[in-house]
C-alpha cells in the first residue's frame, strides 16, 4: 500500500510548465563556465590523489596505474552524460518522474537479489562485465529529480502535512531500500535532500521540526532493538569516544588525524606522505582520500581544495536563486543539497568532527558510479542555468 502511495500520489498528479512556452533564452543564461572550470579542477585534483593513493601495487611493490586508469574512465563516461543532462530539457526529464521513481525502485531492489560483488559485508553493486554500478549513487539523481517534479506540482498545498508526508514516502521508501543493503551514509544523504528541499519549497517550519524528532526517536527503537548494525554502532560509537578503540573501529580516524596534521603547512610532497604511501590508511582512495590531500599538499592544499568546492557550492546556489521556474530551483536545491551534505560530512570524518558514514568525497573519490551520478548532477545544473536547451525528449 505504501509502495502503491509513493509511486501514485507523489508524482501522478504533477504537472511541469511546457518547457517551449515558459523557458527563458538559452542564449541569455548562457553555461556557467565557472562551475565547469571547478569542476574540472576537482577532477583533475581527484585523478591527482587517487594515482598517489594506489600507484605502488602492496603485492608486487610496482607501479600500478589501474585505479587512475578507471577513474579517468569514470570522467570519459561521465562527459557525455554532462552533455546530455544540460542540453536535454530538465522539464521534459520531469515529465518522466513517474517511470524514472519506479525505475530506480526497481534497479535498488535488483541490488538486493541479483547484486553480487560485496566490499566490507555490503551489497551494494550490480557487476556489469568489467564494470561495478552502484545503483544508490544513481538513486541520488532520480530522488532529486522526481521530488522536485513532486513539490513544484504541489506548491499550493506545501503548507498541508499531508503534502510533506506523502513528500516524505516519496524518499523513505528507496531510502530504506538502501539502507538495507547496508547503507546509512547513502540513506541519510537522501533524507538530507529531502530536508533540503521540502524548505526551500515552503513547508511549514513545525511540521519539519515533528518529523525530525520522530526521525530521531525511531533512529533511537531502531538502535535498540537492532535495527542498526553492530558496525554502525560502532563508528557511532567511536566518534563519542574517539579513543575507545584506537586499534580498532577508531583506527581510520586516528591515522587519518595523524596523517593530515602531519601534513603542517606545505605537506611531505606529492607522493611522498609517509602514512598514505605506507597503506597505513585504510580505505584512502575512496573514503578517506582527503587525507592524502592533507599530508602531501599540507594546509595550503587542503584549503585550496576547499577553496574549489565553495566556489562550486557557491556557483549552484546563485544558479538557484536566479532561475524563475519552481521546478527548476528546486532541482538545483536538491544537486547543492546533495554535494554540500558529501562535503561536510567526508571531510568532517577525516579530521574526527563527523561520525564515519562511508559517503565519498565528489569527484575527489576512487568510484566510476559516483563520478557519472556527480557530473550527471553538474549537466542538470547547466541545464536550469541554459534555462532552454536545444534537445528535447
Amino acid at each position: 500500500m505504501a509502495l502503491n502511495l509513493a509511486l501514485r500520489n507523489p508524482i501522478s498528479t504533477a504537472r511541469i510548465p511546457d518547457a517551449e512556452r515558459d523557458a527563458p533564452d538559452a542564449s541569455a543564461a548562457g553555461i556557467d563556465w565557472i562551475l565547469l572550470s571547478s569542476t574540472l579542477a576537482l577532477c583533475v585534483m581527484g585523478l591527482i590523489s587517487i594515482f598517489s593513493a594506489t600507484h605502488i601495487n602492496p603485492e608486487t611493490g610496482l607501479t600500478s596505474y589501474h585505479f587512475l586508469q578507471r577513474q579517468l574512465l569514470g570522467i570519459v563516461l561521465g562527459v557525455p552524460v554532462v552533455v546530455l543532462a544540460w542540453r536535454i530539457d530538465y522539464r521534459r526529464v520531469m515529465r518522466r518522474h513517474s517511470l524514472i521513481y519506479a525505475a530506480n525502485l526497481l534497479t535498488l531492489i535488483a541490488v538486493l537479489k541479483l547484486g553480487r560483488h560485496e566490499v566490507n559485508g555490503a551489497q551494494r553493486w550490480i557487476s556489469l562485465g568489467s564494470f561495478q554500478l552502484q545503483p544508490s549513487e544513481i538513486a541520488k539523481i532520480a530522488i532529486i529529480i522526481t521530488l522536485a517534479a513532486y513539490l513544484a506540482s504541489h506548491q499550493s498545498t506545501i503548507r498541508d502535512f499531508r503534502t510533506v508526508m506523502i513528500s516524505l514516502i516519496h524518499v523513505a521508501i528507496p531510502a530504506l531500500v538502501i539502507f538495507k543493503q547496508p547503507d546509512l551514509g547513502t540513506a541519510l544523504v537522501l533524507f538530507n535532500i529531502w530536508l533540503v528541499m521540502i524548505f526551500i519549497a515552503g513547508a511549514r517550519k513545525r511540521h519539519l521540526g515533528a518529523i525530525l524528532l520522530t526521525a530521531f526517536a525511531t533512529f533511537a527503537v531502531l538502535w535498540c532493538v537492532g535495527g542498526v548494525k553492530q558496525y554502525q554502532k560502532d563508528r557511532l560509537s567511536v566518534f563519542v569516544h574517539a579513543k575507545s578503540d584506537p586499534q580498532g573501529v577508531g583506527y581510520h580516524i586516528t591515522q587519518a588525524k595523524d596523517a593530515i596534521g602531519s601534513g603542517r603547512l606545505w605537506g611531505k610532497g606529492l607522493l611522498h606522505g609517509s602514512q598514505g604511501q605506507l597503506g597505513y590508511i585504510p580505505e584512502q582512495h575512496t573514503d578517506f582520500i582527503f587525507t592524502i590531500v592533507g599530508e602531501e599538499l599540507g594546509f595550503a592544499g587542503s584549503a585550496g581544495l576547499v577553496l574549489l568546492y565553495l566556489v562550486f557550492l557557491w556557483r549552484g546556489c546563485v544558479i538557484a536563486r536566479e532561475t524563475d521556474d519552481p521546478a527548476g530551483r528546486l532541482l538545483a536545491s536538491g544537486i547543492v543539497a546533495m554535494f554540500l551534505y558529501h562535503i561536510v560530512v567526508n571531510i568532517g570524518m577525516t579530521i574526527g568532527v563527523m561520525p564515519v558514514t562511508g559517503v565519498p568525497l565528489p569527484f575527489m573519490s576512487y568510484g566510476g558510479s559516483s563520478m557519472i551520478a556527480n557530473l550527471c548532477a553538474v549537466g542538470m545544473l547547466q541545464s536550469v542555468r541554459s534555462g532552454k536547451p536545444r534537445l528535447s525528449l
